[in-house]
């Protein structure tokens, strides 16, 4: 599969991310821009255009905080999942061992479509 593929699905992704939401999924003490977060790993090549495995969190709830953050403190951002989003956590808990080939072309054209639906 080629690269382009791969960088056009993420950007599709990515936008639909931010489309489906407009402010940090945490929403208090926000800085910083806004990024669409992978839940489950993008390296897991299967999930990585999954729209279902991505939420928006500005920067400091993203990779910024020591207290709340789903990269630099992941126990911490887990929680606050299990108290304010609990399906969130269901979908990593379900998925998290998914191992399927991917298929970035079907994946940009279902992000696309979703995408329209926002709209």
């Amino acid at each position: 599969m080629s690269n382009h593929r791969v960088v056009k699905a993420d950007r599709a992704w990515s936008n639909y991310i931010h489309a489906a939401s407009n402010k940090c999924m945490i929403g208090e003490d926000c800085e910083g821009c806004l990024e669409a977060h992978h839940l489950i790993s993008r390296s897991v090549k299967c999930l990585r255009h999954d729209i279902n495995n991505g939420v928006l969190l500005c920067s400091k709830h993203h990779r910024l905080s020591i207290e709340l953050s789903a990269h630099n403190n992941p126990a911490a951002f887990a929680e606050w999942l299990a108290e304010h989003a609990p399906e969130k956590l269901e979908y990593i808990k379900a998925h998290k061992w998914d191992i399927e080939k991917p298929d970035y072309k079907a994946a940009y054209k279902e992000i696309i479509k979703q995408t329209e639906r926002l709209k």
